[in-house]
């Protein structure tokens, strides 16, 4: 079951998510609207999947969330960057600071993540993911999806 964490400081709160983003999804996220301030920060990093009920869920409580507030998505797992750029409402009035891409090594079979920042041009972040060597063989990794559909919600 997900489960929301966070900390406010100021009109800053710092919103960590929990587990997979499923039909249990939606009171997490009711019970903790009341308690965020005027900036959220909202990290993903350990959001295990998004099912339909999760997406349907997550987008009710961004709807309400963006009354009045500035959101920031961080370390946005690959799934879910590929739920945004099929359906853009879900990051519509936000801001993506990070997110994390699957890789697989060419030679050696190597899987990882890494975490791309978007303080950057598309272009750039497209030729970060070309030249990735592999930890294990130094071999070439190979984005699980092509950056260039990837990178689609960038503009």
């Amino acid at each position: 079951m997900l489960k929301a964490t966070y900390q406010s400081k100021d009109q800053s709160t710092e919103l960590q998510l929990k587990g997979p983003m499923d039909e249990h999804a939606a009171k997490v996220l009711s019970d903790c609207l009341p308690a965020m301030g005027k900036q959220v920060k909202i990290d993903f990093a350990e959001v295990e999947y998004f099912n339909s009920l999760g997406i349907r869920a997550w987008f009710n409580f961004l709807k309400n969330l963006l009354d009045a507030r500035k959101i920031t998505y961080d370390k946005c797992p690959m799934h879910f960057i590929q739920q945004i750029n099929m359906l853009p409402s879900l990051s519509r009035g936000v801001t993506i600071r990070s997110f994390f891409v699957d890789f697989e090594c060419e030679s050696c079979g190597f899987e990882t993540k890494h975490l791309f920042l978007c303080g950057v041009s598309r272009e750039n972040l497209q030729e970060q993911m070309d030249v990735l060597p592999c930890e294990r063989c130094q071999g070439s990794l190979k984005s699980e999806e092509d950056p260039q559909i990837l990178l689609q919600f960038m503009g």
